[in-house]
């Protein structure tokens, strides 16, 4: 029954019209937080406060990045706002305030408008330097830039030429991608997952991250890029295999900033690949794998949703139960009461949460991971953080780490002129140093 319900919220949530307004925090010295950037209590900002340019409209997705942040309204519009060196927001203008995205939502024809067929988006997510977004219709685009270990620019175009040293600075469609339901993106690297469960990677796979065969040398014996063939074996679209044979189908995909993470929907097995410097693959060692390794660990455990941080990764079982493993040193996997530099777990640790304050379940029904820190909501509609907290994206107001998972105080949250006590909380976020909450407020009474 649970792993139909956690199915359910998955449809209901890229389909459902339960909007609602978007909260950051965190650091937003790049705008990310979507505040402007003209005061310093926008630039660091301790608790959850609502994005008022979003105000008006009626959001149902946000998405955070490494220094950006996206989201779709109702109508199936796409918002951006933060760091555009890359081209991250896939649109020009104000950096600092959410503006739209060209191409989405409903169709602007006639003498005041584009004159172009909108697609309706429904899913939004974010890497370092790029944007992903799924439309109703099934298809990905994308926009932004990938940067290889050396800072290098790739990204997704229609040639060779074109995808070296360039940023893709507009919506583009990915060829070869149909029928996506949901998409996950790494550091520099996407996930898809289709309707029927299959799993397609593409992006820079040079610690194999992409779960396929490619060839991760990217330059020749001279020193000079390998510009075809990585455009051909990384940046294009392919099926992710289990070793020679197709991989099952999949329930859920999980990108850290280099490693993966697939659930298969038969039996709940993990599989991940990618780097393993701090034991993030959870399969004991750190040695990296190009090839999928099943966590043995969690075999009984039934993993239904499944995300990744720079160096550790975050795991939900259908129990409702979280497990974590990887880099530990600022408190990332949420189960330790002190933690040495470079410390790390390479097996699935479970984390405790606390008792909500206000009672009810501590059955978990979403995660969301940064880059060194996650977020967990119960059933009871409480929100938990844990990790790294100089930058305040924990949402406790003060600039520390915190090694456990610890409630975050909404009657410390800034929302206009609705109360947040018994407020639904319909989505979690988390990015590079900021997060964010989707929340539907009653109104003052």
């Amino acid at each position: 029954m649970r792993e139909y319900l956690v199915y359910a919220r998955e449809i209901d949530a890229k389909f459902g019209s339960h909007a609602g307004q978007v909260l950051t925090f965190g650091s937003g010295d790049c705008g990310q937080l979507g505040h402007g950037v003209e005061e310093d209590d926008d630039l660091m900002v301790k608790f959850p406060r609502v994005v008022r340019p979003l105000l008006k409209l009626k959001v149902v997705r946000v998405a955070c990045g490494g220094l950006h942040s996206a989201a779709i309204t109702e109508a199936g519009q796409v918002f951006t706002w933060g760091c555009n060196d890359d081209g991250a927001l896939g649109r020009d203008g104000d950096e600092n305030i959410p503006a739209k995205v060209e191409g989405f939502g409903p169709s602007d024809e006639g003498e005041k408008g584009d004159g172009v067929k909108h697609e309706t988006a429904v899913l939004v997510v974010g890497g370092d330097c790029h944007t992903a977004v799924v439309t109703l219709s099934g298809k990905v685009y994308t926009w932004g830039c990938y940067r290889d270990k050396e800072g290098k620019q790739w990204c997704d175009a229609s040639s060779v030429k074109a995808a070296f040293k360039q940023k893709q600075s507009r919506p583009f469609l990915m060829k070869g991608l149909d029928n996506v339901a949901d998409i996950r993106c790494g550091s520099a690297f996407n996930l898809a997952r289709t309707n029927d469960g299959r799993v397609y990677s593409w992006g820079l796979g040079e610690m194999g991250q992409l779960g396929r065969k490619v060839d991760a040398e990217m330059k020749d014996s001279n020193g000079d890029y390998r510009v075809e063939l990585v455009y051909t074996e990384h940046l294009q679209p392919k099926l992710v295999t289990l070793g020679k044979d197709p991989l099952p189908v999949v329930k859920s995909i999980g990108c850290g900033s280099f490693h993966s993470l697939f659930a298969l929907s038969s039996n709940g097995y993990l599989y991940t690949c990618g780097l393993n410097n701090y034991g993030q693959l959870g399969i004991g060692g750190t040695e990296n794998c190009t090839e999928l390794q099943l966590v043995e660990d969690l075999s009984s455990k039934n993993v239904a949703v499944v995300d990744g941080g720079t160096h550790h990764s975050v795991v939900l079982t259908n129990d409702g139960d979280v497990y974590t493993f990887g880099r530990a040193d600022s408190g990332q996997l949420g189960m330790l009461d002190t933690c040495s530099t470079g410390e790390f777990k390479d097996r699935p640790q479970k984390v405790t949460i606390p008792s909500p304050k206000a009672g009810g379940s501590r059955s978990v029904r979403m995660i969301a991971t940064g880059s060194n820190h996650s977020l967990a909501l119960t059933e009871s509609n409480a929100i938990f953080s844990w990790g790294y907290g100089d930058m305040l994206a924990l949402g406790h107001g003060v600039d520390h780490d915190e090694n456990k998972p610890r409630q975050v105080d909404w009657s410390k949250a800034t929302f206009g002129k609705k109360k947040f006590d018994g407020a639904d909380i319909l989505q979690i976020e988390a990015g590079g140093q900021h997060s964010a909450v989707l929340a539907r407020a009653r109104e003052d009474e």
